[in-house]
Order: C-alpha cells, then sequence, then structure tokens
C-alpha cells in the first residue's frame, strides 16, 4: 500500500519556517527598478514622439504668420531646434545605457550560479521525479496551522492519479516523502510526476493550494532565453526558483543553512 512518510530527511538541513522565499524572484529589487526605468524611458521615448510633431506644427505656424518686419532670427531657428534635439538625445543615452546595464546584469546573474555547481539546491516546483525505486521527498510550508488536514494528491504527466492521501499541518517547513508506489501498491514507473498539496479554508470554505519544493543536486548551469537555468534531478529550473543552496561537498555532509549563501536573502 502506498504510503507517506513525514520523517526528517537525510540528505540534508533545509531552511526552518519564514526562511524560504515564494516570490519567485531572486532579486526582486534589481529587477523591479530594471523593469520600472525601461518602462520610464518608453513612455518618455513615447511622449517625445508626440511632442516633436506638435513642436513642428507650431513651429511652422509661428513662421507662417511672424511679424515680416521682425522676422525670427536664425539664432531663434537654431536654438529652438537644438533644445528638441537635446531631449531626443538625452532619450536616446537613457535607452542605450539601459541595453548596457541589462547586459551587465544578465553576466552578473551567470557568475553566480556557476558557483551552484555540485551543490543541493532546494527549489520551489509541484513537480517531482520518480527514478523507479526509491522513495521522492518533497516539501512545503505552513505559515499557520490550518484546520482542516492538507491533501496530498500526485499525478502523472497525463494527469491521472497515481496517489492521494493526507499530510501533517506542522507550521514552518513540512517534509513529505513519497515512497514511490500507487494507490494500490504497485512501484510506479520512472519519469516526473506533479504533487498538489491544499486544505480547505474553514472561514471561506475555499481550497487552499500550498506551493511545494524539492531538492537535487545541480548538475549543469547555463544561459537559456534571456535568463540562467540550472539542471537539477534532469529538469531545468530557472535560478529564480531556488529557495535554498546547501553545501554538500569536503565533507559528504550538508551545511548549516546559516553557511548558506542565499540566507541574507531568505532571512536566515
Amino acid at each position: 500500500m502506498s504510503s507517506i512518510n513525514t520523517n526528517t530527511p537525510t540528505t540534508g538541513t533545509v531552511p526552518t519556517t519564514g526562511t524560504s522565499n515564494n516570490s519567485g524572484s531572486a532579486n526582486p529589487t534589481v529587477n523591479g527598478t530594471l523593469a520600472q526605468t525601461t518602462s520610464q524611458t518608453a513612455q518618455d521615448a513615447q511622449l517625445l514622439g508626440g511632442n516633436f510633431n506638435d513642436f513642428l506644427q507650431m513651429f511652422i505656424a509661428q513662421i507662417k504668420n511672424q511679424d515680416p518686419l521682425a522676422p525670427m532670427t536664425a539664432t531663434d531657428f537654431t536654438n529652438s531646434l537644438a533644445a528638441l534635439s537635446s531631449v531626443e538625445q538625452g532619450v536616446n543615452t537613457n535607452t542605450n545605457l539601459e541595453n548596457i546595464t541589462s547586459l551587465l546584469q544578465n553576466n552578473s546573474n551567470f557568475g553566480s550560479p556557476v558557483s551552484y555547481l555540485g551543490k543541493e539546491v532546494q527549489y520551489q516546483s509541484s513537480q517531482i521525479t520518480s527514478d523507479g525505486t526509491d522513495p521522492v521527498q518533497f516539501f512545503y510550508n505552513l505559515s499557520a496551522s490550518p484546520s482542516s488536514p492538507i491533501n496530498v494528491v500526485v499525478t502523472d504527466q497525463s494527469g491521472n492519479t497515481v496517489y492521494s492521501g493526507t499530510g501533517t499541518t506542522t507550521v514552518g517547513l513540512n517534509t513529505m516523502v513519497w515512497d514511490g508506489q500507487d494507490s494500490v501498491g504497485n512501484t510506479v514507473a520512472a519519469g516526473n510526476y506533479n504533487v498538489a498539496v491544499s486544505y480547505v479554508d474553514s472561514k471561506s470554505g475555499q481550497t487552499v493550494q500550498v506551493p511545494t519544493s524539492s531538492m537535487g543536486i545541480v548538475n549543469e548551469a547555463s544561459f537559456q532565453n534571456g535568463q540562467v537555468e540550472l539542471l537539477v534531478n534532469g529538469n531545468t529550473i530557472p535560478t529564480s526558483s531556488v529557495l535554498a543552496v546547501i553545501n554538500t561537498q569536503n565533507s559528504g555532509t550538508s551545511t548549516s543553512s546559516s553557511s548558506n549563501p542565499l540566507s541574507s536573502l531568505l532571512g536566515n
């Protein structure tokens, strides 16, 4: 009969409650600032385009209706054009600086994940991988203990349920170990499976989905589609989904989360 074991995993130490970052961004301040600046420059460029057309219409109208006894001098004419040209050059300079900043940020982001190679990471994902032999562990974090049971459902890639059961309701990080068997006790085939953890809110009566995470060794780091991706458990994940990094080298055992290079971001 398939079962879920809630014992603490032996593969390493994982962050305690409150240390996981489920925001989906490894550096929201930097990314947010860059996006904000890019958006502002785009708005400035669009506004400048409209102002340029208005300026030309007004400028032509001014020339047509100028006092023939006191016409616009060549200096005034040049100064008016130079003023608008200066603003246009400023907007173009901001656009070029943003492109350079984006390239530098991508390079710096790539340099950091390279140090993840060979290390164990905890990453946010609803997907777990079974090798068809060993149990599979995954995690979920509860900020408060729910009044209703935790429901755990494992499905295959076609959406068919292979296991359903209940989990622990401990406040903080909960560790679950699925024995890799379906509900009738048959060992499932090796491959990727989806896990869903939820509970029913006693006040609203609505189902609340709880984010899940997994752990694995980083075997590869690459730059794809404008972002850095890591190869973990045979699957590619973005670095933004990484919640914690655990050093398993040298002694062969995991270090405490206090030495985690992401500890300052995760609140350790």
